[in-house]
């Protein structure tokens, strides 16, 4: 059956399945899908038991799965994350080479932007991750937004290789009013998915812009965009994302390829993605999703689970 949306908005039963109402449940089903994965049990089966333990649906599964981690890859991703202060910035690949720093935290935003009943779910918790004796349904300790805030020129110099269905459907879903996941490794992640074909919607160009002015404001010396080759539609995405840069004198360059992701995790440069495999590999993300919803997308849906 094609693919006739015109938008890449919420689930019709969202509204429910995400109401404040269901958040505990889901944030403890998230916790003790962490501990389960800090201790080595295999992703399917723990998925399952916690599903099944909390009576959770299909959706809300898959919810909790892309939210949750494991104490080492959490550590791990944070340890490679990129901050936006001068200090913190890595020297660009060419002059030497690039080294990391740590980021204290997964940083919650001071403000979400969230207003009336969605304000309530975006509520922060106070604990830590996961309990030593067992699973816990605390959110990781809040910190403040400032590490991923925007400041003019702090990417100055720099290359970006940016995953960008990735980045692109997050955006798009944001701007549609879809649920924005708020993970436990600080990334927000859509609940969107596509079948071997990109449709564009009514979001596409408007998030093409907004994540333009995010990246110019940041100033990185050039953008590169990866898109999946066996993607339907990726060559006409190219032609947009082309022609959105060239409007506005952007640097930035597209590539088809074939598989982005052995690409992106092995750069030397700095990755926009909040694609878990990733962040697991690569030696410098950035975390531009959340960045572009947290500063030009103050009425987004965020879900912190």
């Amino acid at each position: 059956m094609p693919d006739r949306r015109l938008h890449r908005g919420p689930h019709p039963e969202d509204a429910e399945l995400f109401s404040p109402a269901h958040l505990d449940r889901l944030r403890e089903a998230t916790s003790d899908l962490c501990w389960l994965a800090s201790r080595g049990y295999a992703e399917v089966s723990s998925l399952k038991l916690v599903g099944d333990r909390y009576h959770l649906t299909a959706r809300q599964r898959l919810a909790v799965a892309r939210c949750a981690c494991s104490e080492a890859q959490l550590q791990r991703r944070l340890e490679h994350e990129v901050r936006l202060t001068k200090a913190d910035l890595p020297p660009a690949p060419h002059s030497q080479k690039a080294t990391t720093e740590a980021f204290a935290g997964p940083a919650i935003p001071a403000a979400t932007g969230l207003t009336g009943s969605r304000a309530s779910e975006a509520g922060i918790l106070p604990g830590g991750l996961l309990d030593a004796g067992g699973p816990s349904d605390a959110i990781p300790e809040a910190d403040t937004a400032e590490g991923l805030a925007i400041r003019p020129g702090m990417l100055a110099g720099q290359t970006v290789w940016i995953d960008g269905y990735n980045l692109l459907t997050t955006v798009e879903a944001a701007l549609a009013g879809g649920v924005i996941l708020h993970a436990r490794d600080g990334t927000f992640r859509d609940m969107a998915s596509m079948h071997g074909t990109f449709r564009k919607v009514a979001e596409t160009e408007p998030a093409l812009e907004t994540i333009g002015q995010a990246l110019a404001e940041l100033a990185p010396a050039e953008c590169v965009w990866y898109l999946d080759r066996p993607v339907s539609n990726s060559g006409r995405l190219k032609q947009w994302i082309e022609q959105t840069a060239q409007k506005h004198g952007w640097p930035w360059r597209v590539e088809l390829v074939a598989n982005p992701d052995p690409i992106l995790w092995s750069s030397p440069h700095i990755v926009a993605s909040a694609d878990s495999v990733i962040l697991d590999h690569c030696q410098r993300w950035l975390n531009l999703a959340r960045i572009v919803i947290q500063q030009f997308i103050p009425g987004a849906w965020v879900v912190q689970l």
